[in-house]
């Protein structure tokens, strides 16, 4: 039984109304873990000991940065490609 198939059944249980309460409530308590993602999968930006505005602007900064550095690549490239050019040219 493959994990698609065991939740499709879960789903089954859950929904299955002339089934006992208890029972679809332990397949929902299974099935939940794989439908909804938990509270600890994401990064917390904020809290105690955190400063959200110095953490936007070092996120600012390292955009910036990775900016300015494709900006220059480009610019390499279009150097390059423009040299080669000449060289075909001549």
């Amino acid at each position: 039984m493959t994990a698609e198939d065991a939740h499709t059944l879960l789903k089954a249980i859950y929904n299955d109304v002339s089934l006992p309460l208890y029972a679809r409530l332990d397949a929902a308590r299974i099935a939940i873990r794989h439908e909804t993602p938990t509270i600890a999968a994401s990064k917390p930006l904020g809290g105690p000991g955190t400063d959200l505005a110095k953490q936007l602007e070092e996120g600012r900064k390292r955009a910036e940065e990775f900016y300015r550095r494709v900006r220059e690549e480009k610019q390499r490239r279009i150097g390059e490609n423009a040299q080669a050019m000449e060289d075909n040219d001549e």
